[in-house]
């Protein structure tokens, strides 16, 4: 999971017309009626998809995954099955991939749930979710992934973070053995090149091999790769620079590899 910067410049003024038209036509419903008819305004969602991807370089927002072989589904980050009247906001709808969006189904989780906002008193301001909310400062640093692709909390002392990252992970179905092997394949390749690129500079450090400045150079390159915004889990690969204390490494890497196109 990677921070999401979701500005209301991202979304068309045209699209939140309509669903700002379609939440004040289910307001003026009763509640049985509305929630028939919030289902079948389901295309003004759908029709967000193309934004939302180009916010995450067409990745799942929770899982950082590219969902190659099904389509894209809008999760409601507060389900609108429990907040009706945030069926049609924008800032309620994160994309994510069909398996953690079918497998989150309706749960959400609050750290008090006396807090829980309803349609008589509709604010959220006292609630405090326990799902990672990739769109929130903070909740994405929260989880970290290990060698073998497992997600992890990056702070296992705090109970209440351990507790979200924990629940985050059941609730979206992020440690299927599909995700892990992603990750696990991803760290490995990081390790691999990491390594070598730290090798192979100590082995040449006095020297003026041409070979080896190649070899450099097509290392800075794959890990520019890595690295990029747009590849599938660079949380993990930032854990594997984390945990090999190569991180200054990684970014001098992309440096080189920038300064050679």
């Amino acid at each position: 999971m990677k921070y999401i910067n979701y500005p209301v410049g991202a979304i068309e003024a045209a699209w939140r017309a309509r669903a700002e038209t379609a939440a004040s036509t289910a307001a003026q419903m009763s509640v049985e009626a509305a929630k028939v008819y919030v289902a079948s305004r389901s295309e003004i969602w759908s029709d967000l998809k193309p934004a939302l991807e180009a916010l995450s370089s067409g990745k799942c927002w929770y899982s950082e995954a590219k969902d190659r072989v099904s389509f894209w589904h809008v999760d409601h980050y507060r389900p609108k099955s429990l907040y009706p009247w945030l069926a049609f906001d924008w800032r309620n709808m994160r994309l994510c991939g069909g398996m953690p969006n079918i497998a989150k189904s309706n749960d959400f989780p609050l750290n008090d749930e006396t807090n829980r906002a309803t349609g008589a008193s509709p604010s959220t301001a006292l609630e405090v979710p326990l799902l990672l909310d990739p769109t929130q400062w903070g909740d994405p640093d929260l989880l970290t992934f290990n060698g073998t692709g497992e997600p992890t909390c990056a702070d296992p002392r705090d109970q209440v973070a351990a507790l979200r990252v924990k629940l985050s992970v059941k609730l979206l179905n992020l440690d299927t053995e599909k995700l892990c092997e992603g990750r696990r394949d991803t760290w490995r390749s990081c390790e691999r090149r990491l390594k070598d690129l730290r090798g192979t500079v100590e082995a040449q450090r006095h020297q003026n091999n041409t070979d080896a400045g190649d070899r450099l150079k097509d290392l800075c390159r794959d890990l520019d790769d890595l690295y990029d915004e747009e590849s599938e889990f660079t949380a993990t690969a930032w854990a594997c620079a984390k945990e090999l204390n190569a991180e200054m490494i990684v970014r001098l890497a992309k440096e080189v590899a920038r300064s050679l196109d």
